[in-house]
Protein backbone atom coordinates (compact mmCIF):
# COMPACT_ATOMS: atom_id res chain seq x y z
CA UNK A 1 0.00 0.00 0.00
CA UNK A 2 1.13 3.65 -0.32
CA UNK A 3 1.86 3.64 3.43
CA UNK A 4 4.31 0.77 3.04
CA UNK A 5 2.11 -1.55 5.09
CA UNK A 6 0.76 -4.83 3.80
CA UNK A 7 -2.93 -5.66 3.34
CA UNK A 8 -4.55 -9.10 3.19
CA UNK A 9 -8.10 -10.27 2.60
CA UNK A 10 -9.08 -13.74 3.81
CA UNK A 11 -11.92 -16.08 4.72
CA UNK A 12 -11.93 -16.65 8.47
CA UNK A 13 -12.13 -20.10 10.04
CA UNK A 14 -15.42 -21.13 11.67
CA UNK A 15 -17.41 -18.13 10.36
CA UNK A 16 -16.10 -18.05 6.76
CA UNK A 17 -16.61 -14.30 6.82
CA UNK A 18 -14.44 -11.92 4.86
CA UNK A 19 -11.77 -10.31 7.04
CA UNK A 20 -9.13 -7.74 6.15
CA UNK A 21 -5.70 -7.50 7.80
CA UNK A 22 -3.02 -4.84 7.71
CA UNK A 23 0.40 -4.43 9.23
CA UNK A 24 4.02 -3.62 8.62
CA UNK A 25 6.16 -6.35 7.05
CA UNK A 26 7.31 -8.72 9.79
CA UNK A 27 4.66 -7.61 12.26
CA UNK A 28 1.60 -9.37 13.68
CA UNK A 29 -0.67 -6.61 12.37
CA UNK A 30 -4.38 -6.42 13.09
CA UNK A 31 -7.56 -7.58 11.37
CA UNK A 32 -11.27 -6.83 11.38
CA UNK A 33 -14.26 -8.96 10.47
CA UNK A 34 -16.70 -7.69 7.86
CA UNK A 35 -20.40 -8.49 7.71
CA UNK A 36 -20.03 -10.59 4.57
CA UNK A 37 -19.89 -14.38 4.38
CA UNK A 38 -17.85 -16.20 1.78
CA UNK A 39 -18.61 -19.44 -0.03
CA UNK A 40 -16.91 -22.55 1.34
CA UNK A 41 -13.57 -23.21 -0.35
CA UNK A 42 -13.41 -19.82 -2.09
CA UNK A 43 -10.70 -17.17 -1.72
CA UNK A 44 -10.95 -13.38 -2.03
CA UNK A 45 -8.89 -11.20 -4.38
CA UNK A 46 -7.52 -7.79 -3.35
CA UNK A 47 -6.40 -4.60 -5.07
CA UNK A 48 -5.21 -1.22 -3.73
CA UNK A 49 -7.02 1.99 -4.68
CA UNK A 50 -5.27 5.30 -5.33
CA UNK A 51 -6.53 6.69 -2.00
CA UNK A 52 -4.91 3.86 -0.04
CA UNK A 53 -8.13 1.97 0.56
CA UNK A 54 -8.51 -1.57 -0.72
CA UNK A 55 -11.02 -3.30 -2.96
CA UNK A 56 -11.87 -6.98 -2.67
CA UNK A 57 -13.83 -9.33 -4.93
CA UNK A 58 -15.31 -12.44 -3.34
CA UNK A 59 -17.67 -15.36 -3.89
CA UNK A 60 -20.60 -14.80 -1.55
CA UNK A 61 -21.99 -17.48 0.75
CA UNK A 62 -25.43 -19.00 0.05
CA UNK A 63 -26.12 -16.93 -3.10
CA UNK A 64 -22.89 -17.77 -5.01
CA UNK A 65 -22.98 -14.23 -6.41
CA UNK A 66 -19.97 -12.03 -7.11
CA UNK A 67 -19.59 -9.25 -4.54
CA UNK A 68 -17.10 -6.43 -4.21
CA UNK A 69 -16.02 -4.84 -0.93
CA UNK A 70 -14.20 -1.55 -0.35
CA UNK A 71 -12.80 0.28 2.63
CA UNK A 72 -9.66 0.88 4.62
CA UNK A 73 -7.85 -2.31 5.57
CA UNK A 74 -8.75 -3.52 9.08
CA UNK A 75 -12.19 -1.90 8.97
CA UNK A 76 -15.71 -3.27 8.43
CA UNK A 77 -15.96 -1.46 5.06
CA UNK A 78 -18.95 -1.92 2.78
CA UNK A 79 -19.92 -4.53 0.22
CA UNK A 80 -21.92 -4.41 -2.99
CA UNK A 81 -23.63 -7.32 -4.71
CA UNK A 82 -23.56 -7.81 -8.45
CA UNK A 83 -26.11 -9.92 -10.30
CA UNK A 84 -23.56 -12.41 -11.60
CA UNK A 85 -23.26 -15.95 -10.29
CA UNK A 86 -19.99 -17.84 -9.84
CA UNK A 87 -19.35 -21.51 -10.48
CA UNK A 88 -19.11 -23.80 -7.44
CA UNK A 89 -15.73 -23.92 -5.69
CA UNK A 90 -14.25 -21.05 -7.70
CA UNK A 91 -12.79 -17.66 -6.78
CA UNK A 92 -12.78 -14.34 -8.64
CA UNK A 93 -9.65 -12.35 -9.55
CA UNK A 94 -9.65 -8.54 -9.17
CA UNK A 95 -7.46 -5.70 -10.45
CA UNK A 96 -7.70 -1.93 -10.09
CA UNK A 97 -7.36 -0.49 -13.57
CA UNK A 98 -5.20 2.58 -14.29
CA UNK A 99 -8.44 4.53 -14.87
CA UNK A 100 -9.48 3.78 -11.26
CA UNK A 101 -12.28 1.37 -12.13
CA UNK A 102 -12.39 -2.20 -10.87
CA UNK A 103 -12.20 -5.27 -13.10
CA UNK A 104 -12.90 -8.88 -12.13
CA UNK A 105 -12.51 -12.17 -13.99
CA UNK A 106 -14.56 -15.18 -12.87
CA UNK A 107 -15.93 -18.58 -13.86
CA UNK A 108 -19.68 -18.33 -14.31
CA UNK A 109 -22.20 -20.64 -12.71
CA UNK A 110 -23.69 -23.44 -14.86
CA UNK A 111 -21.50 -22.70 -17.94
CA UNK A 112 -18.02 -22.45 -16.34
CA UNK A 113 -17.29 -19.81 -18.95
CA UNK A 114 -14.89 -16.96 -18.36
CA UNK A 115 -16.67 -13.67 -17.72
CA UNK A 116 -15.18 -10.25 -17.04
CA UNK A 117 -16.88 -7.64 -14.89
CA UNK A 118 -16.17 -3.93 -14.60
CA UNK A 119 -17.50 -1.14 -12.45
CA UNK A 120 -16.79 1.77 -10.16
CA UNK A 121 -16.21 1.28 -6.44
CA UNK A 122 -19.53 0.55 -4.74
CA UNK A 123 -21.31 -0.07 -8.05
CA UNK A 124 -23.00 -3.27 -9.22
CA UNK A 125 -21.19 -2.93 -12.57
CA UNK A 126 -21.58 -4.81 -15.84
CA UNK A 127 -20.21 -8.16 -17.00
CA UNK A 128 -19.89 -9.96 -20.33
CA UNK A 129 -19.50 -13.63 -21.16
CA UNK A 130 -16.60 -14.76 -23.31
CA UNK A 131 -16.64 -17.78 -25.61
CA UNK A 132 -14.11 -19.65 -23.48
CA UNK A 133 -14.98 -22.24 -20.86
CA UNK A 134 -12.82 -23.11 -17.88
CA UNK A 135 -12.12 -26.47 -16.26
CA UNK A 136 -14.65 -27.08 -13.48
CA UNK A 137 -13.60 -25.89 -10.02
CA UNK A 138 -10.69 -23.79 -11.33
CA UNK A 139 -10.28 -20.02 -11.15
CA UNK A 140 -8.84 -17.41 -13.51
CA UNK A 141 -5.92 -15.08 -12.80
CA UNK A 142 -6.25 -11.48 -13.98
CA UNK A 143 -3.78 -8.72 -14.83
CA UNK A 144 -4.11 -5.29 -16.43
CA UNK A 145 -1.86 -3.41 -18.85
CA UNK A 146 -1.22 0.35 -18.64
CA UNK A 147 -3.71 0.74 -21.50
CA UNK A 148 -6.53 -0.73 -19.35
CA UNK A 149 -6.50 -3.89 -21.51
CA UNK A 150 -6.98 -7.01 -19.39
CA UNK A 151 -5.12 -10.32 -19.56
CA UNK A 152 -6.36 -13.59 -18.07
CA UNK A 153 -4.75 -17.00 -17.60
CA UNK A 154 -6.96 -20.03 -17.04
CA UNK A 155 -7.18 -23.81 -17.26
CA UNK A 156 -9.20 -24.64 -20.38
CA UNK A 157 -12.07 -27.12 -20.16
CA UNK A 158 -11.87 -30.47 -21.96
CA UNK A 159 -8.17 -30.09 -22.90
CA UNK A 160 -6.86 -28.98 -19.50
CA UNK A 161 -4.30 -26.77 -21.22
CA UNK A 162 -3.10 -23.34 -20.17
CA UNK A 163 -5.20 -20.72 -21.96
CA UNK A 164 -4.72 -16.94 -22.15
CA UNK A 165 -7.30 -14.26 -22.93
CA UNK A 166 -6.99 -10.53 -23.59
CA UNK A 167 -9.52 -7.75 -24.14
CA UNK A 168 -11.27 -4.78 -22.64
CA UNK A 169 -13.28 -5.31 -19.50
CA UNK A 170 -16.84 -6.56 -20.05
CA UNK A 171 -16.16 -7.53 -23.68
CA UNK A 172 -15.90 -10.90 -25.42
CA UNK A 173 -12.17 -10.38 -26.06
CA UNK A 174 -10.05 -13.09 -27.67
CA UNK A 175 -8.30 -16.16 -26.31
CA UNK A 176 -5.66 -18.65 -27.35
CA UNK A 177 -4.82 -22.10 -26.05
CA UNK A 178 -1.17 -22.90 -25.43
CA UNK A 179 0.42 -26.33 -25.88
CA UNK A 180 1.06 -26.75 -22.16
CA UNK A 181 -1.11 -29.09 -20.10
CA UNK A 182 -2.11 -28.29 -16.52
CA UNK A 183 -2.68 -30.60 -13.56
CA UNK A 184 -6.36 -31.45 -13.10
CA UNK A 185 -8.37 -28.86 -11.17
CA UNK A 186 -5.49 -26.41 -10.66
CA UNK A 187 -5.39 -22.69 -11.40
CA UNK A 188 -2.57 -20.60 -12.88
CA UNK A 189 -1.16 -17.30 -11.62
CA UNK A 190 -0.54 -14.42 -14.05
CA UNK A 191 1.74 -11.36 -13.89
CA UNK A 192 2.16 -8.46 -16.35
CA UNK A 193 5.83 -7.90 -17.23
CA UNK A 194 7.39 -4.49 -17.89
CA UNK A 195 7.89 -5.59 -21.51
CA UNK A 196 4.07 -5.85 -21.80
CA UNK A 197 4.39 -9.61 -22.12
CA UNK A 198 2.51 -11.95 -19.81
CA UNK A 199 4.15 -14.34 -17.34
CA UNK A 200 2.26 -17.29 -15.85
CA UNK A 201 3.08 -19.91 -13.23
CA UNK A 202 1.23 -23.23 -13.29
CA UNK A 203 1.32 -26.86 -12.16
CA UNK A 204 2.07 -29.13 -15.12
CA UNK A 205 0.11 -32.26 -15.94
CA UNK A 206 1.74 -35.69 -15.37
CA UNK A 207 4.91 -34.31 -13.75
CA UNK A 208 3.23 -32.05 -11.14
CA UNK A 209 6.20 -29.70 -11.50
CA UNK A 210 6.06 -25.92 -11.46
CA UNK A 211 6.31 -24.46 -14.95
CA UNK A 212 6.56 -20.85 -16.05
CA UNK A 213 5.21 -19.50 -19.31
CA UNK A 214 5.70 -16.13 -20.96
CA UNK A 215 4.66 -14.52 -24.19
CA UNK A 216 2.94 -11.62 -25.88
CA UNK A 217 -0.86 -11.43 -25.71
CA UNK A 218 -2.47 -13.62 -28.34
CA UNK A 219 0.56 -15.83 -28.91
CA UNK A 220 1.38 -19.41 -27.96
CA UNK A 221 4.35 -18.22 -25.89
CA UNK A 222 7.02 -20.41 -24.37
CA UNK A 223 6.89 -22.62 -21.30
CA UNK A 224 9.79 -23.80 -19.16
CA UNK A 225 9.87 -26.53 -16.54
CA UNK A 226 11.44 -25.96 -13.13
CA UNK A 227 12.90 -28.71 -10.94
CA UNK A 228 10.34 -28.05 -8.26
CA UNK A 229 7.41 -30.38 -7.68
CA UNK A 230 4.10 -29.01 -6.42
CA UNK A 231 1.81 -30.54 -3.83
Amino acid sequence: MPSGNLAVAFSANATERLWTWTGAPGSGGSATQTAYGMALGASPSLGVLSNGNIAVAFHAASTDILWTWTGAANTAGSGTATVYGLATATSPSLVVQPNGLLAVAFSANSTNRLWTWGGAVGNSGTATQTSYAMWAETSPSLGVFSTNILAVAMDANSTGRLFTWTGNVATAGSGLETTYGMWTKTSPSLFILSSSNIAVGFKANSTAKLWTWNGAPGTGGTGTATNDGMY
